[in-house]
Order: structure tokens, then C-alpha cells, then sequence
């Protein structure tokens, strides 16, 4: 996936596991490319904070979720409408009191520059066989109405008599899930159905192109 903010983070925490990333164009470029793999056994933590308004007055205060691991993120998109995501974590405690991320330490922080936003109608799906040989433009490309991108890593939420009065490290009840799904607006065949009832392999991508990168012209989300 391309990014040129923080979200391709959440990802990798969710998948499991990312490559270098790579500067594109290179050197000049202000995106980069991951290669997001799952893997069997979620090891990877992040702190989260988030602000909040205080109970009386105006002031913030600043949530602390340590220890945090991603169990669900949901990419979906449809109509003239912008590509949405949200995401299901676990953490093992909640701190409203950090000692570290205090007002004067994240108000510190650089946000990233707002890129803005990327539409679904600037999507393109390709699919075909798995034994079709690799996907190509025009040849492969269907126009969908809609879709939902589900990762799911079911955790546990054990809270056990250790002492710690924290949630325990959470642990994979299952195996990951993942589904894609697409809608079409029409189609004069039944060539899916043919597919699915004679048990055919298909693979499929679907990519967003977006012009709101001055120096590399587009961000590809994949």
C-alpha cells in the first residue's frame, strides 16, 4: 500500500508484519510503499492517546491506551462518497493521568500534512482467474457500485489475578479472517455463478488513485 499519512501504521499492526518502506519517487517522493504480510501470532504494540474535553470547563485531557494491538479494520467505500476505514483494538489499560504523554509532550507532536480525500470513483477493480495469468488493465477491470474490506484478528480479553490489575497480553482465539466484498451494479452474465459452482480460483486488486501528492502527482492505495 501507498500512504502519505499514518494510516498504512494501522495496517501493519493489523496484518502483522511490513517491509521496509520505500520512498517514492526516490529521494524526492513524500509517499512509500509497504508490503503488508499476515503472520500467525500478532506480536506487534502501539501506544494510542487520544484527546478528550475535560468534565467542566474547556481544558483537554489526554487518554493513554497502552500496550495497544489492532483485532479489526473495516476499508469500505461506495457511491460519490470518500473511502472510509475504522479499526477495533485491545489494550491492556487506559491511563488518564500519563506521566509521558502529557499535554505539553503531545501538543509537541507533528501531525501529518492533510492530504485530503480519496473518492471511491477513483477506484479500479481488476480480477480473473488465478491460473489467468497475472491481472491487466482493461482486460481485467469491472466496474463495482461497492465494497467492504474486512481484516479481523480475533483477541482474547482476559483479565487474570496476576497482580498487575491490568488486562493480560490478549492471545489469537482464532485464525485471521479476511473478506472482501464487491457489488455490481449489473451484469448480463453468469459467469460467477458458472466460476463459484465449478469451485474456480479467482484473484482479484483494487487500487485508488489519488492527485493530492505534489511531488510524486498521485497516491495509490492497494
Amino acid at each position: 500500500a501507498f500512504y502519505g499519512a499514518n494510516w498504512g501504521a494501522f495496517l501493519s499492526y493489523v496484518f502483522g508484519t511490513s517491509g521496509a518502506p520505500t520512498q517514492t519517487p526516490p529521494s524526492t517522493g513524500t509517499t512509500y510503499l509497504h508490503n503488508c504480510d499476515l503472520v500467525v501470532g500478532l506480536s506487534k504494540f502501539f501506544t494510542l492517546v487520544v484527546a478528550r474535553k475535560a468534565i467542566s470547563g474547556d481544558s483537554v485531557k489526554w487518554d493513554e491506551y497502552d500496550s495497544v494491538m489492532m483485532a479489526r479494520v473495516l476499508i469500505s467505500g461506495s457511491g460519490n462518497d470518500r473511502v472510509r476505514w475504522s479499526a477495533d483494538v485491545v489494550a491492556n489499560r487506559v491511563d488518564i493521568a500519563s506521566s509521558v504523554n502529557t499535554t505539553t509532550q503531545t501538543d509537541a507532536v507533528t501531525m501529518p500534512t492533510v492530504r485530503g480525500i480519496t473518492r471511491f470513483t477513483q477506484g479500479t477493480f481488476r480480477i480473473n482467474a488465478q491460473a489467468g495469468g497475472a491481472l491487466a488493465s482493461t482486460t481485467d477491470d469491472i466496474a463495482i457500485a461497492s465494497f467492504e474490506l474486512e481484516v479481523m484478528r480475533p483477541l482474547s480479553e482476559d483479565f487474570l489475578a496476576d497482580g498487575t490489575g491490568e488486562m493480560a497480553q490478549p492471545a489469537e482465539q482464532d485464525v485471521c479472517n479476511a473478506m472482501l466484498t464487491v457489488s455490481l451494479r449489473s451484469y448480463d452474465a453468469t459467469t460467477w455463478r458458472t466460476a463459484f459452482d465449478a469451485g474456480t480460483e479467482y484473484k482479484a486488486d483494487l487500487k485508488f488513485m489519488s492527485g493530492v501528492t505534489p511531488a510524486s502527482g498521485a497516491e495509490m492505495y492497494a
